[in-house]
């Protein structure tokens, strides 16, 4: 059985198109952090919208694995280096957001950042336990 980490022969339209899918939901999401606020939803899950913000960047890292991983092997530079990046981004949109007549908001960077570690560090804990190719076992 093939590692699922090989790339298809055929990819499909999602994984041919991963970068621009990525790039599209994180420049709607640059976006929509800095749009002038809004009325609440009619549904919420949380009161201070923690649960979004933990999903809507925890798909962001989530894409931006996808992404990297629709051309190359991922390795542990690329998830830490991503993990790095997009935590910067989110502390970034929240000390931007009064520009917008929004608010700064710790917990929100916080919630941001933990979809993202979460994500970045389930990914890094399957690459950092695959045997590395350059190790092999030799009959005793």
């Amino acid at each position: 059985m093939a590692d699922s980490s090989e790339m298809p022969s055929n990819p499909s339209f999602f994984r041919r198109h991963a970068k621009a899918i990525w790039l599209i939901y994180w420049t709607i999401l640059a976006g929509l952090l800095h749009w002038p606020k809004l009325p609440p939803p009619p549904i919420r899950f949380s009161k201070e919208g923690w649960v979004a913000h933990f999903t809507t960047f925890a798909i962001l890292a989530g894409l931006c694995l996808f992404a990297g991983s629709s051309r190359t092997r991922l390795d542990r530079t690329y998830v830490i280096r991503w993990a790095l990046i997009l935590m910067a981004f989110g502390a970034l949109s929240e000390t931007l957001q009064p520009l917008s007549n929004r608010y700064r908001d710790l917990a929100d960077f916080i919630a941001n950042a933990s979809g993202i570690l979460v994500v970045m560090g389930l990914a890094f804990a399957r690459i950092a336990s695959r045997p590395t190719p350059h190790t092999r076992q030799t009959p005793q």
